[in-house]
C-alpha cells in the first residue's frame, strides 16, 4: 500500500503523544523494498533506500578505507565503493598560458626543462655512447667513458695461486703468462693511480711478490716509463702493499696491464690488486 506518511504521521505522532492511541505497524515503501516501520511513536527504516528516493540503493556500512571511492556505473543503479580504474580517469590537456593556452610541440622544444621539473637543465646535443654526468647544475653527457667527470675503482687478481718464480699479467677480468693474452685496450686516454694490493699467503723470508703497472702498444709493450705505480709485498709476516705516489698514463688505443712476479722459492698465494682509474 502507499501511505501519505507526512499528514498522517503527524496525526498518529499526536495522538500518541496526547495518550489517547498507541500504534504499532509498519508499512513497505513503493521503491526498492525499504521498510518503514512505526513503533510507540518512533520511525524506523530497514533496508536500502532506493537511489530514485534520494538513498544509495545500497548497503556500505563494510565498505572505504585509502583509495575507496563511491561509483554509479550505470545511469539509476545502486552505489559501489571501489577503486577508480584507469578506464575512468578523464584525458586532459596541459595548459601553457604562453602559448594560446595550449600544450604545442613548438612550447616543449623551445626552451630549457629544468632539473626540479625533471629534465637535464641543458641543451647541449647528445653524441650517443657516453656516460651522463652532473655538471654545473645540469645534467650533460661526459667527454669520454663512464670514467671521466669521476674516479673508477678497477680490481684485478691472479685468480688462481700463483707459484714461486713465476710472472702473470692481469688486468680486470683477465690474467694470462703471455702479456699480449693478459692486457686490456683503453678506448679513451685513462689515468691509474692508487694501487692497493693484498696476497692470500705472505711471500716468506727475504721472498717478495713485485706487482707493477705497464703500458704500450697492444700486443707489444716495449719501453715503460720511468715510475709507473708498483707495489712491493714482502717478508714472512707481510701480505699488503700500496703506491699512492706514482701514476701511470695510457693513452687512447693503448692496452695496459699490471705484472705480478713471484721471487723463486716464495710462498705460493693468490694476489688482487685496485686501483683508480680517472680521465
Amino acid at each position: 500500500m502507499t501511505i501519505r506518511w507526512q499528514t498522517m504521521g503527524r496525526r498518529i505522532a499526536w495522538l500518541v503523544l496526547a495518550g489517547i492511541f498507541t500504534w504499532r505497524g509498519s508499512a513497505r515503501a513503493a521503491d526498492t523494498g525499504t521498510n518503514i516501520t512505526f513503533n510507540n511513536g518512533r520511525w524506523s527504516l530497514s533496508g536500502q533506500v532506493g537511489v530514485g528516493n534520494g538513498g544509495t540503493g545500497a548497503d556500505l556500512s563494510g565498505t572505504g578505507g585509502t583509495s575507496q571511492y563511491v561509483k554509479q556505473a550505470t545511469s539509476g543503479a545502486a552505489f559501489t565503493v571501489g577503486t577508480i580504474p584507469a578506464v575512468d580517469l578523464p584525458t586532459h590537456t596541459h595548459q601553457d598560458s604562453s602559448n594560446g593556452g595550449t600544450l604545442s610541440t613548438a612550447a616543449l622544444t623551445a626552451g630549457t626543462l629544468p632539473i626540479a621539473r625533471g629534465g637535464t637543465n641543458s641543451t647541449t646535443a647528445l653524441n650517443n655512447g657516453k656516460c651522463m654526468h652532473s655538471s654545473a647544475g645540469a645534467i650533460v653527457e661526459a667527454s669520454a667513458d663512464c670514467a671521466t667527470g669521476g674516479t673508477a675503482l678497477v680490481g684485478m687478481s691472479t685468480l688462481g695461486d700463483l707459484t714461486a718464480g713465476n710472472t702473470v699479467y692481469v688486468a680486470p677480468d683477465t690474467v694470462d703468462q703471455a702479456e699480449a693474452r693478459g692486457q686490456q685496450r683503453v678506448a679513451n686516454a685513462a689515468t691509474f693511480t692508487n694501487v692497493a694490493c693484498a696476497s692470500s699467503a705472505s711471500p716468506g723470508a727475504s721472498k717478495s711478490f713485485t706487482v707493477t703497472f705497464r703500458r704500450g702498444t697492444c700486443g707489444s709493450f716495449g719501453s715503460q716509463p720511468g715510475s709507473p705505480p708498483t707495489c712491493t709485498i714482502t717478508g714472512s709476516s707481510s701480505t699488503t702493499c700500496s703506491d699512492t705516489s706514482n701514476t701511470l698514463s695510457v693513452s687512447a688505443g693503448q692496452c695496459w696491464d699490471a705484472s705480478v712476479v713471484s721471487d723463486s722459492g716464495a710462498a705460493t698465494a693468490v694476489v688482487s690488486c685496485t686501483a683508480e682509474r680517472t680521465s
